[in-house]
């Protein structure tokens, strides 16, 4: 009775021209996420008990403007490494506009080698407190231009088929992609980031490879475009296949016009013996603007000679807390604690405030410091770091 009742009123909503809350899950109106999407219409809320059990449930996502969202927990969309939509993904979003909050992806697996947790085939997909692992792709996006795309709050691990070729994150052509306050690690031989839009955003995250991993390139920008790279921790491990740690342009510019990288207070980890922090392919003019960023490892810092280098530091210990264990907060003795240029909006003005990979306000004790974590937070505030069940895998 009451499921007839919860279907009479979302048929209601439906004659009455608003959008309705279809919930999913065990004695709800849709016993699975697929038969929600079915009988949803656009700008609908698709809520999904954590507790059901969604193996094998694939398929695509035909409406915009949904916001799709896990409640009780967080739903796991499990394919088993034998079901996907279409040979393509988990889910196929094919609407614009859509929003995906707090759901867990993992066993896309397809004979081509590329199946994701979602393909967007749509434009516009905002992702948010996700899950991706274990898929061929976390996420791939269409060849077409797929609009806006902003992930937060995510974690992207050990996605990959093994081949080199698919990875974490796979963006294609798109206005903007901004990846924020998430962490991405230990593709299986793919990169773990890998953007082709025309604008990427990559602020305040932690990504990195485990003792193990065998990621390629943990940034790759193919086709250049403008690339900011803010506050962010980026560690290469020891069995990558790959010197460099983040790529720019090496395929040529596509349908690229800008060819600018911008790259302000990262800590970039190199635990190789050699090896390159950031390639410039030669085709590339346009100075990359590199300021207050930690280079630790050994390895040339950047291929671009012509490059504009403001109050980096390489080249010498930076003094952190605990490098094998991923804490790559600073010492009291650092030489990066208040060497850096300051204020950051005479190089970035799109931030006119400092934050920190958590998505907390990184405080400014005097004079910036150098790299991705200010020295000196008050006790007991977490200051850009990964959960501590992923650093505790960080260990070289």
């Amino acid at each position: 009775m009451r499921i007839l009742s919860s279907l009479t009123a979302v048929l209601l909503s439906y004659a009455l021209g608003e959008a309705a809350i279809l919930s999913v899950g065990p004695g709800k109106t849709f016993p699975t996420p697929c038969a929600a999407f079915s009988a949803a219409k656009a700008g609908d809320t698709i809520e999904i008990d954590g507790k059901g059990n969604y193996r094998g449930d694939v398929c695509y996502i035909y409406p915009s403007d949904l916001t799709i969202l896990g409640v009780n927990g967080r739903p796991k969309i499990d394919g088993m490494h034998t079901v996907t939509a279409d040979h393509k993904a988990l889910w196929v979003v094919e609407g614009n506009n859509t929003i995906v909050d707090n759901i867990e992806f993992t066993g896309a697996s397809v004979p081509d080698r590329n199946g994701a947790g979602i393909r967007l085939e749509g434009r516009n997909l905002t992702i948010r407190n996700s899950y991706f692992h274990d898929n061929q792709d976390g996420i791939l996006t269409q060849q077409g231009n797929s609009g806006n795309i902003l992930i937060e709050y995510s974690e992207f691990a050990s996605n990959g088929a093994g081949d080199g070729k698919s990875h974490n994150m796979y963006i294609n052509a798109a206005d903007n992609f901004t990846f924020r306050y998430s962490t991405s690690h230990d593709a299986r031989l793919g990169h773990l980031l890998k953007s082709r839009a025309t604008v990427t955003n990559i602020l305040y995250d932690f990504i990195y490879d485990g003792a193990n991993a065998n990621s390629s390139y943990e940034l790759d920008f193919p086709n250049a475009g403008t690339v900011n790279i803010v506050g962010s921790v980026v560690a290469q491990g020891p069995h990558s296949p790959n010197r460099n740690i983040i790529s720019f342009g090496e395929e040529g510019p596509g349908n690229n016009t800008s060819r600018q990288l911008n790259m302000v207070n990262n800590t970039i980890v190199n635990r190789q013996r050699s090896g390159t922090f950031v390639n410039v392919s030669s085709w590339i003019a346009v100075p990359a603007r590199i300021m207050n960023n930690i280079f630790a490892g050994a390895g040339t810092v950047i291929t671009q000679k012509s490059a504009v280098m403001t109050t980096n530091l390489s080249g010498e210990d930076p003094q952190f807390v605990n490098s094998p264990a991923g804490n790559f907060r600073l010492r009291p003795n650092s030489p990066a604690i208040h060497n850096g240029t300051g204020p950051i909006e005479t190089l970035m003005p799109l931030w006119s405030s400092y934050n920190h990979t958590c998505g907390i306000a990184r405080p400014i004790l005097g004079q910036i410091d150098i790299g991705a974590y200010g020295y000196g937070a008050a006790v007991g505030q977490v200051v850009c770091s990964a959960p501590a069940a992923e650093i505790s895998n960080l260990s070289y």
